[in-house]
């Protein structure tokens, strides 16, 4: 049983992963050029290079959720996640692997799929101790969290709000990020 765990946990992070790509390609694609993407029409164009330098050198908003959390706030989080490009970041999947696709079955006609992580480490490295809480972050996650404590917390908040207002709460509290967390609100 724990191997068909972990060979869904692969599988599904592996499919996350190839969306996440395309997610954030189509973003960076509309941004520099001004028109929406089109993955197939130009993915010749993609140059793989640019887009990892593009994707680890802006900060991060990051928000930390659970399967714990009421389904409303879950499924609007998943909607605002997706038009901010913010990250949603899990602790893991549910129990067993009926419980984790009815939990995946929340989503359902919820599109597209925003950029999401199954990372228990980072729930310590941050200090999450409540969800959703919303952290914005310099970049490359793994970079600032060489001990048990991450060092790139750029501003922090944590409760039951949307994604709107944990950012302009971020924006008000936090004045040095006011202008790069903008970026999020007109996504928004």
């Amino acid at each position: 049983m724990f191997k068909n765990i972990l060979q869904h946990t692969f599988l599904l992070s592996l499919f996350v992963n190839l969306l996440l790509l395309e997610h954030s390609w189509g973003q960076i694609h509309a941004i520099e050029t001004g028109k929406p993407a089109s993955w197939s029409a130009t993915l010749k164009d993609l140059d793989l290079n640019q887009l990892a330098k593009t994707l680890t050198h802006r900060p991060q908003l990051l928000v930390f959720v659970s399967w714990s959390m009421p389904t409303s706030s879950l499924q609007h989080l998943f909607l605002d996640a997706h038009k901010s490009g913010a990250i949603l970041i899990w602790r893991g999947l549910k129990f067993g692997l009926d419980k984790s696709q009815d939990a995946l079955r929340l989503f359902e006609g919820l599109t597209p799929i925003p950029e999401m992580r199954i990372h228990p480490e980072l729930f310590a490295q941050y200090q999450v101790h409540q969800v959703p809480t919303f952290i914005y972050v310099e970049p490359s996650l793994e970079n600032n969290c060489h001990s048990s404590v991450c060092s790139n917390i750029l501003a922090k908040v944590a409760g039951d709000v949307t994604l709107k207002y944990a950012v302009e709460w971020m924006s008000l509290h936090y004045p040095k990020q006011k202008s790069s967390l903008k970026h999020y609100l007109t996504l928004l």
